[in-house]
Parts: structure tokens; C-alpha cells; sequence
């Protein structure tokens, strides 16, 4: 077709041509049925920079306006007198768009419609039976956009009528055949500007607003006939209208997103891309997108008009008078910008092709992408010789091409769009090594690295990839290319939220935000991929079905982090952020698996010695760290002191330490006079508790601090080697849930039964006392005694005053006996325990690992 040629720069005309600032353009399937055509219109009404609109005909009109003119068998039987079939055909079309128009437009607008429906039905009629000699195919198909742009144009009215509070509106509908008109050479001629501006100037009126409806896809030739515009030929009348109106934006409205990274039918992770560069948009559409056309393009880009890709919701129908949703900017913008500032790569693999000497393929077939010195010449590997190939659709089975034998082989493209094309070639080679793929041909493009697959090494078993997967595969390489640590997050709870919103927040050119990407998160529910992390919320819960996390699904979680790992240069963690023991059994397989732990869940650290010891050797087999900063002390740097003292050769003589940020607050609450019942409230409405405060009370969650920070200084110490107070009733423990309201009475006497005088300063003090030199059988001979008790400290005393929810550790060792280290700070919430984990992933980062 002449007019698949690239447009050329449309100058506007000097003078005063009337000008818009946005162009919508709405596709067939935006407008496919009632719902969505007065999606579409609110839309449209919603902003007020918008005054001209070209429509696309509504659902599959075209489609079966198509099939009416093309179909043999029904048009000879029409010859031969027999149009019945034929009749009804054509009846039952006009009669849905009938229904659709009733469903958009009221009675006052619905009869005009109906009669210029039945004028057109009438003329179809006769040139179907071969009775029009004016009309041609091409105008028979036509009928599908006018009949939309007038059914448009009447909804804009009809809503503007219903809405008493908008500024009246003002909307006709025009015919592009009267304004777009292209010269034998297939491009748009210069006429069409002037043509356009006296059509606008015959519709303007004087309303404050006038919104032109716009037909797309059909234009006349320079004889004044109708052609049709072929493939995204709405998008392409688009395109020709905002350059001739020389307008700012144009949005392209579709039942998709916008512009993904990938497939996302194809690749769960793929992400919409907010920004696209024009000239990657170019190569995209080169490659043979069906998103985007090259002549779509042209037009736009050399009149420097950001281009929009949105979806339509179909919200706008069932909000008439709120269109507040309509500013909400999302979908994908291609714009002029800084390539060097904005990386917007897209993986795009197009299945299914030929690859076949360009010469043997005869005119009239479609050839997707062809091969010339714009890319570089193609190489064979059996002939030293540089042949020009192309690439069709396997499809039409050219089997034999003029009597000569057509040798073909079954290809799959598989590309990068990105301006990094020259950096990245070494690294897309060495993807198909991986997978032990040889690839036809590697190509590098200005914005683009193209491989041409043999499908049977994608079939035959031998690579690690497959026509399914290779795109998905390929995609997660690339999205892991800068990133040096991929990150799965078990427990997106009160501190896991605070990670990920912590991560989420940062700039992007922040250390964590570079290096770090989180791609799978769990909970006790469910199990998901993350595509966007400042999206992790709704994405868990739009994704309730997924998999409960227990048992096999760990390790299918653990799995799946694995896979994601596709070269050296990157490296995987799994964050604990829950309380759990199940998880916590789960360590040894992760660290099998080859993924750092970064935990805040104190089971594992706590666990029997001959766990303990396992794990860390577990994990130093792996070559991988275990850190858990945040067990003991939340964010307060309490484990990597001691570390740092042990590694230095001090010796620790003792630590005394009030480590419960929730029993510092229940207590010091207590001892200013609110009773023991409330004060536990309190602590557990700020966060300070786990959600069963018992949990907090039992004294076991400080036993598991006082246990790690034993091993940490060298010695083995058990959990039941620790005696715990009894700060509970039975009655209360027993219970199968924690009332507080319900139990408040029993909690009450019980505790101040353990109280009898009036405390000062109530503190929760722990004390840990090592010797040294006597010989056990753990290494070091250091042994650890420790205690718990509720003690009622002195003024003078380092633990009275502590503010509420503080930890403080008080260490004497060689190094500080006349002076002992003092550690205080904030213990408790998750804002300092998510600081905590953020302090371990940046330890990981710096180590030597990474």
C-alpha cells in the first residue's frame, strides 16, 4: 500500500490556524461497547485541553464490514439473485450498532442516529448487490468510523447535557476523507492544512468549548476517493491530525497499560514503561510491534508532540459526575528526552517467523522486519557471503516460490531495545552461551540487540531455553543486570511494610535502591513476584489466590528466588521479618540454595546449639552470611559492637541490658502509677508488643537476646539454661487468646502480688556474667551465666529514666572495666527494627561478597 510510506515533517502554516493542545485518539476495542464508549466520552469531557478526537469504528465493525465485501460465496449468490443471507448479514450489523447507540444516548438524540443508520444500511444494500456505482469497497468499510465519530459526537452531547454543573460543550463530527488527503507517492499533502483549519473554522461555535470527533483510519487519494489506511490506521489519522493542529500531546487510549518491558502476558514481571525514548520507540516498532507503527511515529516525532499510551477504564461510566479519577496520569509517554538519564530497555520476541532469502519472496507478501544496511548485512554460517534476508509470518506456507524450491528456516527474533546496544553486546552474546544457544545471527542496532534463534534449538531439549520461556528468561537477565542482590522478603508486616516503604522511598540513585531489587515477597497467605515496589501493598492484595506460604511452598519460595539468578555478578537474600518457627526452620534450605538470610526473627539465633552450629556451617559452606543486627536491640548497632570487640581480642566480662523495648514501656508506665492491665494496652496500641503481648511477658523473647548475645561473645548458652520470672496468672497463660479488657482484674492483682512495695523505677534488667578458662566441652571455654529480673533501680543507677520503648546495654569487658560501654537507644517498633534489617543489607553490600 502507498501510504505504509513514512510521512514527511508537516509544517503549520504561518497566519493564525486554530491550534489544540491534546489530541485523544480511542481504538476499536475502547469502543466496543456502551459501557466503554461513555468511558470514553467522560474521558474525553474530563479534559478541558482536549477539542479534537479521532475515533477508530466501534468493537469488530470493520471486521465484518470487510467480511460482508469479501466474502465470495455470499457475493455470488447476491449475483445470482439470492441476496437473503447477504441481507441479513448486513441487517443484524445495523441492528447492533442500533443497541449500541440506545444504551449511549437518549431518545432525543437516538432517532437522527437511526435514520442516517438506516440511509447507510440502504446504500451498503445496493452496492452489495451490485446497484452503487459511486460506492466502492473501500467507502463500504468507511461506514464503520462514521458511524462511531457520529455516535461519539452524540455522547459528548448527551453527557454534557446530563451534567448541569460542566461548562456547555459543543460537538460535531467530521469526516477525514474531507481533510486528510494523500498524493500518489502516499504522503500527506500540504492541502490537507488548509483543508483541516476551514473545516474546524465551519464547526466552531461560539460555546466555551468545541470538541471535534474525528473519524480515523480512512483519508481520500489525490482523485478525492476513499482509502483506507491500513494496519493502526486510526493511530496514523491521529498522528497526521495532531501535527496539522500542531498540538503538545496526543493520547492514544487501548485496553492496555502501555508499554511493558516485555509481554506481559508472556513475563509476569514484565513492567510498564513510564517513559520511552522516540527513537527506542522507533526500533520497537521496526522490530515488528504491534503496539506501535513507524509511521504512527513519524509525524509526531518530527513535530516534537509527546505521544501517550493509557488505558481506559471503564470507571468513567459509572462516574458521572466525578471525573477526579481522569487526572490521574498513569500509562506510558514518548517523548524527546536524555537517553543517558533514563534507561527504558524492552525485551520483545516475536515467534513463529521464516527466515528466507529476501529475493524469493514475492511482492504482495508482508515482510516484518528486512535486513539491509540500515542494520548490517546478515551472515550465514555455510557461506562466506553477505546475503539480504527477511523475516514473514511462517503462515502462508510458501513452501514453493516460482517453481523454485523456497529454503526457509523457522525463526524466532529475539531483541533488546535499548540506546546501550554497543555496551551490552558482549553481555548478550554470553546470555545465549548460557543457555547453550547459537544463534543464527547476532546483530547490534543503534538501539537494539537482535538475535535470530533456530526454533529447534528451542525445541530439541539441549538449551536451558524454549520458545515459552525465553522471553521471561531474557528479561529477568536484563533486570538483574545492575542489580547486585535480588531480594525475597518473608512477612510484610508491621516491619516488612517498613523496609519495603523505606526502600521504596529512597532516590534512585541511592545505594540500596541500585544495587538492591526485591522480587518475591510472602506472608502466611500467599506468595508473590514483585514487579514495582512502591506497588507491594496492592500487589499482595490483588493476588489473594497465590499459594500458602507453609511447608513445600518455602522451598518453592526459595526456588524460585534461585532462578532468578542468572549470572555470578548477582546474588540473592531472603529476609526474615516474621516471628515465626516455621520459618525459621527453613534457614539450612535457604543457605542451600545459595541465598544470604537477613533475619529480625530471633528463633534460629536462639535455637538448640547443635541448630545453631549447623546453620552457621551450613551457611559457611554456601558462602553465604546469616545476619541478624536486629534481633537484639532492633537498630542499635549491639551485635556487630561485640563482634567488633571479640575480633579485636577484648575479652567480654559481662552485659546488663534492658533489651524489651515493650516490658521497658509496660514497666515504667507501671511504676508511674497506671495500672498493669493499661499499661500492657498502651504498649500494645503503639507497637511496642507482639500482636499477643503474652509473647513479650513470658520473658522469652529477651531469653533469645540474652542467648545470641552469648554466642556472639563466644560462649554457648541454652534457652532453659536461663530461669525466667513469672509475671503472668496461669489463668492467663492458659487462655486461648489474650483479652486484655476481659482479663484486666486477674492481671492486676497478680502482678502487684509480685510488687508489694511501690516501685520508683521498675526495669526489666537482664545480665549476662562470662568466665573464662574453665574447661567444657565448647569451644573457647567460656562459660555464660545468665538471669532475668524485675528490679527497681536507684536514681544514680545508668537504667533509671529510660524513655519509653529504650534499650540500653551496659558492657565491662577488658578493654572497658573502669568506664563500661554504654549502647542506648530505641528498642522497640518497627520504624528501628526495619532500620536494623536496612543496616545488615548494607553490611552484605559492602562485604566482600558483593
Amino acid at each position: 500500500m502507498p501510504f505504509e510510506a513514512e510521512v514527511p515533517n508537516i509544517q503549520v502554516h504561518s497566519g493564525e490556524p486554530i491550534r489544540v493542545h491534546e489530541v485523544f485518539k480511542f481504538g476499536g476495542s475502547s469502543l466496543g461497547t456502551a459501557p466503554r464508549v461513555l468511558a470514553a466520552a467522560r474521558a474525553t469531557l474530563a479534559e478541558s485541553n482536549v477539542s479534537a478526537v479521532v475515533v477508530s469504528a466501534n468493537g469488530n465493525n470493520t471486521d465484518h464490514l470487510i467480511q460482508l465485501c469479501d466474502d465470495k460465496a455470499l457475493l455470488d449468490e447476491a449475483l445470482t439473485g439470492d441476496s437473503k443471507l447477504l441481507a441479513k448479514q448486513l441487517k443484524t450489523l445495523i441492528e447492533q450498532q442500533t443497541e449500541l447507540a440506545r444504551l449511549c444516548i437518549s431518545d432525543k438524540y437516538l432517532n437522527e442516529y437511526i435514520e442516517l443508520l438506516h440511509q447507510d444500511q440502504n446504500s451498503i444494500s445496493r452496492w452489495l448487490n451490485n446497484g452503487h456505482p459511486n460506492l466502492t469497497r473501500a467507502d463500504i468499510i468507511a461506514y464503520g468510523e462514521v458511524w462511531s465519530a457520529r455516535l461519539f459526537a452524540l455522547a459528548l452531547e448527551f453527557l454534557n447535557e446530563q451534567n448541569k454543573n460542566r461548562k456547555f460543550t459543543s460537538s460535531r463530527w467530521i469526516d477525514a476523507r474531507n481533510v486528510l488527503r494523500f498524493n500518489k507517492n502516499g504522503f500527506c499533502e500540504s492541502t490537507s492544512f488548509a483543508k483541516l483549519q476551514a473545516t474546524l473554522n465551519q464547526t466552531k461555535t461560539t460555546h466555551e468549548r468545541n470538541i471535534n470527533v474525528i473519524t480515523g483510519f480512512v483519508a481520500s487519494d489525490h482523485m478525492g476517493k476513499t482509502i483506507l489506511l491500513g494496519r493502526n490506521g486510526s493511530d496514523y489519522s491521529a498522528s497526521l491530525i495532531a501535527s496539522l493542529l500542531d498540538a503538545k500531546k496526543v493520547t492514544f487510549w487501548t485496553d492496555v497499560d502501555g508499554v511493558f518491558s516485555a509481554d506481559p502476558n508472556s513475563v509476569s514481571e514484565a513492567r510498564r514503561r513510564d517513559e520511552l525514548s522516540y527513537q527506542n520507540a522507533f526500533t520497537l516498532s521496526q522490530l515488528g510491534s504491534p503496539v506501535l507503527h513507524h509511521r504512527t511515529l513519524s509525524p509526531l516525532e518530527s513535530n516534537a508532540i509527546e505521544l501517550t499510551i493509557r488505558r481506559l477504564d471503564t470507571e468513567y461510566a459509572s462516574n458521572q459526575n466525578n471525573t477526579e479519577t481522569n487526572k490521574l496520569k498513569v500509562g506510558s509517554s514518548i517523548r524527546h528526552q536524555d537517553l543517558n538519564q533514563k534507561e527504558d530497555w524492552i525485551v520483545h520476541v516475536k515467534k513463529d517467523l521464516a527466515l528466507i532469502d529476501l529475493e524469493c519472496v514475492p511482492e504482495q507478501y508482508p515482510i516484518l522486519l528486512h535486513f539491509e544496511n540500515n542494520i548490517g548485512q546478515l551472515q550465514t554460517n555455510s557461506l562466506n557471503t553477505a546475503l539480504s534476508l527477511a523475516l514473514i509470518d511462517p503462515q502462508l506456507e510458501l513452501l514453493t516460490l516460482d517453481n523454485t524450491h523456497a529454503d526457509f528456516k523457522h525463526v524466532s527474533l529475539i531483541s533488546v531495545i535499548t540506546h546501550n546496544s554497543h555496551q551490552l553486546q558482549d553481555w548478550f552474546a554470553q546470555f545465549f552461551t548460557q543457555h547453550n544457544i547459537t544463534p543464527i545471527q547476532l546483530l547490534t542496532m543503534p538501539n537494539a540487540l537482535v538475535a535470530l534463534v533456530d526454533d529447534k534449538q528451542l525445541d530439541d531439549g539441549q538449551s536451558t531455553a524454549s520458545k515459552d520461556n525465553i522471553e521471561s528468561l531474557l528479561h529477568s537477565a536484563l533486570s538483574n543486570l545492575h542489580t547486585e542482590l535480588l531480594v525475597g522478603l518473608i512477612g510484610p508486616g508491621q516491619v516488612g511494610g517498613e523496609v519495603l516503604d523505606r526502600i521504596a522511598s529512597l532516590q534512585p540513585e541511592a545505594n540500596l535502591a541500585k544495587r538492591c531489587r526485591f522480587v518475591l515477597l510472602a506472608n502466611s497467605k500467599q506468595q508473590v513476584s514483585l514487579n514495582e515496589l512502591t506497588q507491594w501493598s496492592s500487589t499482595l492484595n490483588e493476588s489473594s489466590g497465590l499459594k500458602q506460604t507453609a511447608d513445600q511452598d518455602l522451598v518453592q519460595f526459595s526456588k524460585k528466588l534461585k532462578s532468578l539468578v542468572h549470572t555470578d555478578t548477582v546474588q540473592s537474600v531472603i529476609i526474615d521479618t516474621t516471628g515465626s518457627d516455621q520459618v525459621a526452620t527453613y534457614y539450612s534450605q535457604f543457605f542451600s540454595d545459595g541465598h544470604h538470610v537477613i533475619t529480625a526473627n530471633k528463633v534460629a539465633g536462639s535455637s538448640h546449639s547443635t541448630n545453631y552450629q549447623l546453620l552457621q556451617h551450613v551457611a559457611r559452606d554456601n558462602a553465604v552470611k546469616w545476619l541478624y543486627e536486629s534481633t537484639v536491640g532492633a537498630g542499635l548497632p549491639v551485635i556487630q559492637t561485640i563482634k567488633n570487640l571479640i575480633q579485636s581480642g577484648d575479652r567480654i566480662h559481662s552485659i546488663k541490658t534492658v533489651c524489651s523495648g515493650s516490658l521497658a514501656y509496660i514497666f515504667n508506665q507501671y511504676s508511674q502509677g497506671t495500672r498493669f492491665s493499661e499499661a500492657i494496652a498502651q504498649a500494645k496500641q503503639k507497637g511496642f508488643t507482639e500482636p499477643d503481648p503474652r509473647l513479650d511477658l513470658s520473658g522469652i523473647d529477651i531469653a533469645r537476646k540474652l542467648v545470641i548475645l552469648a554466642r556472639e561473645a563466644g560462649a554457648n548458652l541454652e534457652l532453659n539454661d536461663i530461669a525466667l520470672p513469672n509475671w503472668l496468672p496461669n489463668s492467663v497463660c492458659d487462655a486461648p487468646s489474650l483479652d486484655i479488657d476481659k482479663h484486666a482484674n486477674q492481671l492486676d492483682a497478680y502482678f502487684d502480688s509480685q510488687v508489694p512495695t511501690t516501685p520508683t523505677a521498675l526495669v526489666p534488667l537482664a545480665q549476662i556474667d562470662f568466665q573464662y578458662g574453665i574447661q567444657t566441652d565448647q569451644p573457647g571455654y567460656i562459660v555464660a551465666n545468665a538471669r532475668l529480673e524485675l528490679t527497681d533501680v536507684d536514681s544514680d543507677s545508668p537504667f533509671h529514666g529510660l524513655l519509653p520503648g529504650d534499650n540500653l546495654f551496659l558492657i565491662e569487658s577488658e578493654f572497658y572495666q573502669d568506664i563500661p560501654l554504654v549502647i542506648r537507644g530505641p528498642g522497640a517498633g518497627a520504624t528501628v527494627t526495619a532500620s536494623g534489617v536496612l543496616a545488615d543489607l548494607l553490611t552484605l553490600l559492602s562485604s566482600k561478597h558483593l
